[in-house]
């Protein structure tokens, strides 16, 4: 196989990627997928960790609730009306922030683990001011210490680790559906394009 084969091939397949991800992102229960994950986590968070392990949650974990909440909200938000780019703008916007921003949690809370930064004292900084930790306190109000969860492992991963893992996936994903979009808007608006007469005519 030649090189201009090759450099065919290779676009093809780029293209059935970009196309069948666009496709998938286009529906419904991708969407949903994200927000019930997002869900799912947190309360799995509360169920195993809180009330099974008995690992009081800390400052930065209700922080990081928190942040999976805001991405099963922009799981939500993208769910409403997947088909258009422009309504599922703000899912993207909400999911990718908080998405980040767990990101960034997670790491701060490794450090702590790792005996490099200390735990913050002081309220909680809800996103907006919300009071999440008077609305629910049983899963916002920080009750323990950070750093205790460095004791927990799962395949030699502690659960600080195994978050960053988590929302650097949905950031991975995020990122490559909203690429995936931008690739089908641009191809589709290629094919509507009109070709040039001048250009058919000088080839004839």
């Amino acid at each position: 196989m030649d090189g201009k084969a090759t450099r065919c091939l290779a676009k093809r397949l780029l293209g059935d990627f970009w196309g069948t991800l666009a496709d998938w992102e286009a529906h419904r229960p991708l969407w949903l997928l994200g927000a019930i994950s997002g869900l799912a986590f947190e309360v799995f968070s509360y169920l195993y960790y809180q009330q099974h392990l008995g690992l009081r949650p800390c400052y930065y974990c209700v922080l990081i609730r928190a942040a999976m909440w805001g991405v099963a909200l922009g799981g939500l938000l993208g769910a409403i009306w997947p088909k258009r780019l422009l309504p599922k703008l703000p899912g993207y916007i909400v999911a990718l922030v908080s998405s980040a921003w767990g990101l960034k949690l997670s790491v701060d809370l490794e450090f702590i683990n790792l005996g490099v930064a200390a735990c913050p004292l002081g309220g909680v900084p809800f996103p907006f001011g919300l009071p999440l930790d008077g609305w629910f306190p049983a899963h916002f109000k920080p009750t323990g210490i950070c750093g205790v969860d460095g004791k927990w492992s799962f395949l030699d991963f502690s659960m600080t680790q195994l978050l960053i893992m988590i929302f650097i996936v949905y950031i991975i994903g995020l990122v490559l559906m909203l690429s995936a979009r931008l690739y089908a808007n641009a191809s589709a608006k290629k094919e509507k394009a009109p070709r040039n007469p001048a250009g058919e005519g000088g080839e004839a």
